[in-house]
């Protein structure tokens, strides 16, 4: 039963790898849900967008409030 589980996981995974595309960048408004990160109302709001894609769906999508 274990072989199967770890047969299972390691094809997964291995299909995650090959299909997936990671896109990091910056943007002035908040894309998909808060993934850290404090306001502080004295500066300018900057968010870093984490974009995760395997298969046309998507992994996670969220940001990081940088200011």
């Amino acid at each position: 039963m274990l072989g199967i589980i770890k047969a299972l996981l390691i094809f997964c995974f291995n299909w995650i790898a090959g299909n997936a595309v990671a896109k990091v960048y910056t943007s002035s408004g908040p894309i998909g849900k808060h993934l850290g990160g404090h306001d502080d109302p004295n500066l300018r709001d900057w968010y870093i967008i984490v974009d995760i894609r395997a298969g046309g769906k998507i992994l996670i999508l969220g940001y990081f409030q940088a200011a």
